[in-house]
């Protein structure tokens, strides 16, 4: 659940705040719903799409699924992307052109032009990355319960009295 300033709530079993300012585009090749609010305002997803977010810096791009009904809020600093359905995949990446190699293209006077963007797209690790969560949830389950258990009596008993101790 987000808060808004305005202290009205925002829910969904996922929710993304991205600082606006740091946004320089988002691709939403679907059918949306615009509605202009006080502060901003709230677009509703009419069909499954994956939205494409690119930032100012670094040439950095997310790419988020959404699927029908979901909504994306412009709130003041903020966007809000709050998703009915649990996050299945997120990937983030760079653009195949680097920052580097874009400033010698595009100063250099020659006629070149530019080499298209490759279509890499980075491996999806979400299946580890829930295969780790179970491992991590399945241990600390079992310090819980280790952890609750009274603690063992030892079971050999002291030597009382005047018996002398070996050394």
């Amino acid at each position: 659940m987000y808060q808004n300033p305005e202290e009205s709530m925002i829910s969904g079993n996922a929710i993304t705040v991205l600082n606006a300012s740091e946004v320089l585009s988002m691709e939403l090749p679907a059918q949306a719903v615009l509605m202009p609010m006080a502060n901003g305002w709230n677009m509703v997803v009419q069909q499954d799409c994956r939205i494409t977010v690119t930032f100012r810096t670094g040439a950095r791009r997310l790419e988020i699924q959404l699927v029908r009904g979901d909504e994306i809020y412009r709130d003041h600093q903020d966007i809000i992307i709050s998703r009915k359905s649990p996050v299945q995949t997120e990937r983030r990446y760079r653009a195949a052109v680097g920052v580097g190699r874009y400033l010698t293209e595009t100063t250099g006077a020659a006629a070149t032009s530019a080499q298209p963007e490759s279509s890499y797209t980075p491996p999806d690790y979400s299946e580890l990355i829930q295969q780790v969560r179970q491992h991590v949830m399945q241990d600390l389950e079992r310090m819980m319960r280790e952890a609750q258990k009274p603690p063992e009596q030892p079971s050999e008993q002291p030597p009382e009295g005047g018996e002398p101790q070996e050394s």
